[in-house]
């Protein structure tokens, strides 16, 4: 007999309802209907109690219901499967969670010493920014904070803007891939820009100029290089950056 046929056999030889019969094993009315039609089968440990409570010999079934056995042996591994997915979604989470409180940690020390630094230099915050007024210009660089799960700030860079009537250039620095270096523009008209490099000692290197930057340069070169020597001290106290 199968384990279905034994089950349905011993709740009608005692006379029991499929309410009743779960009742005395603990399980609903569902569940033993369940049995009875083969859709589910009792764990090992319910089907070894319900044999004990008949006097059936569980090594007899066992060997009659192979089918049983099968599914017995593939519920376990399925369970065994499952403890080994959720031990390594519990070892995931724990690295992920892990991730974000380091990086949390990091992004807030980073953030604040970024802000600390600049308001050292004068920077004032307004509206995400942050702007320093000196000698006719006006230099901002941006409230920094770390991408999400990102160790670094996404863009560095310092921006300026002359004030004054005969200065009013628009000037823009950021890092370049070679440590110590930074590149740098200087739009003095509409689509007219001289570019160019500063190192970390303050030596400029202008790019192929045209003869109209030439003009503008040999006009305006003490005042940009100063500007430009105040935005790389400014962006290296900022980022940390040695200079």
């Amino acid at each position: 007999m199968t384990v279905a046929e034994i089950i349905k056999k011993t709740r009608l030889d005692n006379n029991l309802t499929q309410e009743e019969y779960g009742a005395k094993f603990g399980v609903t009315r569902q569940t033993v209907s369940s049995w009875e039609n083969g859709k589910s089968i009792p764990d090992l440990q319910l089907l070894i109690t319900i044999c004990n409570t008949y006097n059936i010999s569980l090594d007899a079934l066992l060997n009659e219901d192979r089918n049983y056995t099968k599914r017995i042996n593939f519920s376990q591994k399925m369970s065994r499967i499952v403890k080994i997915l959720i031990s390594i979604l519990i070892v995931i989470l724990i690295f992920y969670l892990t991730l974000v409180g380091i990086w949390m940690y990091v992004a807030t020390r980073e953030k604040n010493a970024y802000a600390q630094r600049v308001e050292k230099d004068g920077f004032e915050l307004r509206d995400r920014i942050y702007y320093l007024e000196k000698d006719g210009v006006e230099y901002s660089m941006g409230k920094q904070e770390y991408a999400f799960l990102k160790f670094h700030f996404y863009y560095k860079y310092i921006e300026a803007n002359g004030l004054e009537e005969n200065m009013k250039y628009h000037y823009w620095l950021t890092d370049t891939d070679d440590e110590g270096e930074f590149y740098f523009y200087v739009e003095y008209d509409w689509k007219s820009e001289v570019t160019g490099k500063i190192d970390s000692k303050g030596n400029i290197t202008y790019e192929e100029l045209t003869k109209k930057d030439k003009e503008f340069l040999e006009n305006n070169k003490d005042d940009i290089e100063i500007v430009i020597n105040r935005m790389a001290d400014y962006f290296c106290s900022g980022y940390a950056i040695e200079k």
